[in-house]
């Protein structure tokens, strides 16, 4: 289910995730008033990343800045009502010729048996920076089982803006 809207000072053109086959299928394209290169530098701050979600309560940095491919610890608590849950997701962080950051989960140290995210960030009319995340996210096990993909699919939409939000406000220096 796609939704276009205007949120905060940033325009939205998709929000979608979608559940198949146990994974989550996840594309966030979003316009930011904010300048791309600030952008990118906010979002590989690895060992930052507790203040863009409200879902990511700490994460690491767990090779050098400099290592091919980086590797970094993110623990993420969601929570949907009263039912929280901890997950662990290790991933390796490579940035692709054309910029675009990927990550790929190392199952054998996360809470997920697969999981790869890419970010794109383009400068996009002056100011503005067009922002997209796709990902396909696959858990070992349900982390809420009795709740139903439709609610945790709507949670996950509200974290995305919420996280691209956080994004903006940090890369224009209104953190």
């Amino acid at each position: 289910m796609c939704i276009p809207s205007v949120v905060s000072a940033f325009d939205v053109s998709v929000v979608d995730v979608d559940y198949q086959d146990g994974a989550y299928h996840v594309n966030l394209v979003v316009d930011l008033e904010a300048n791309a290169e600030r952008v990118r530098d906010i979002i590989l701050r690895h060992q930052e990343l507790k203040g863009l979600s409200p879902t990511i309560v700490e994460s690491d940095l767990l090779t050098h800045v400099s290592a091919d491919p980086v590797r970094i610890r993110v623990v993420l608590r969601p929570c949907i009502w009263i039912f929280c849950k901890s997950l662990v997701k290790v991933s390796d962080v490579t940035t692709e010729s054309d910029g675009t950051i990927v990550y790929h989960a190392v199952p054998e140290q996360s809470s997920f048996q697969y999981a790869r995210e890419s970010i794109r960030i383009m400068s996009w009319g002056g100011t503005r920076t067009r922002f997209r995340y796709l990902a396909e996210l696959k858990l070992k096990r349900s982390i809420f089982p009795l709740i139903g993909a439709g609610i945790v699919k709507r949670k996950m939409r509200q974290g995305l803006l919420s996280t691209a939000r956080q994004v903006e406000q940090a890369a224009r220096g209104d953190k």
